[in-house]
């Protein structure tokens, strides 16, 4: 039975999920859902909820605008939602009236597909304008492409980095959903409290370039910089406001 003590407010989780809960909150919640699989679940039913208040056309106004900036153009995010989608058709198709049971159904279906941002060798014949930082070898750099809306933590699929195992450079790629215009930001990656350190903080500003659905900013550090455990990543604007925030874990040899 789920401790009533860790049981989430609502409102705040829904904030979390559409990027609108404030840096302090947002970073309180993460470390919550890392260190109690219950937290975990809580949101994974909460975003079951959310998605399902869209699909019935019950999410208005800018918290709807920020949904589908997340949910119509993150892939992973994406595939979520046409998870519940389907299985709501499968189900009312199947039922004359909605069943009582069919909340679990698609709280199960969520769980199955527990966000993964995927990790790949970046390739492509026109990589975007980057700034490298702490590479100390000019060879294809380790890739990590992070989408906003992850929910990681115990019980749960990870995005993870597979160290090597020697220096080497890890290329950093956070999607920017929703945006339109380049503009200009700075990255910090910070370990995961409590309590959290930072490990590096990009130089100088880093100019985002155009991408399927938005915009998305490219940072470059040394694997020298991390070692195994989780890690927070937080793109700021120029005014210094939290745009997005990301988390990955770093393993050492191939993550089962």
């Amino acid at each position: 039975m789920m401790d009533p003590r860790h049981k989430l407010a609502v409102g705040p989780v829904k904030e979390y999920l559409l990027g609108k809960l404030d840096d302090r909150s947002a970073g309180m919640l993460e470390q919550q859902y890392f260190a109690d699989q219950s937290v975990l679940l809580q949101m994974q039913a909460i975003e079951v909820a959310l998605i399902e208040e869209y699909l019935d056309g019950r999410l208005k106004g800018p918290d709807r605008t920020r949904f589908e900036q997340r949910y119509l153009r993150v892939p992973e995010l994406v595939r979520r939602l046409d998870q519940v989608r389907t299985a709501r058709r499968e189900h009312t198709t199947a039922l004359p009236t909605r069943s009582p049971w069919l909340r679990p159904i698609l709280a199960a279906a969520c769980l199955a597909i527990v966000t993964v941002v995927v990790w790949q060798f970046w390739k492509t014949p026109t990589p975007p304008p980057v700034q490298i930082v702490d590479a100390p070898k000019k060879t294809s750099p380790i890739t990590l492409v992070l989408s906003p809306g992850v929910v990681m933590g115990p019980g749960g699929r990870t995005v993870n980095l597979n160290l090597p195992a020697g220096e080497k450079s890890v290329r950093l790629i956070m999607e920017l959903p929703g945006l339109v215009e380049p503009a200009d930001f700075s990255v910090q990656v910070s370990t995961v409290g409590p309590p959290a350190t930072d490990v590096w903080s990009s130089p100088s500003v880093l100019r985002s370039t155009p991408s399927a659905g938005g915009q998305t900013v490219t940072a470059e550090l040394s694997s020298s910089r991390l070692g195994p455990g989780d890690y927070l990543v937080t793109v700021k604007d120029s005014a210094g406001a939290v745009r997005e925030r990301y988390l990955f874990r770093a393993v050492t040899g191939n993550p089962q």
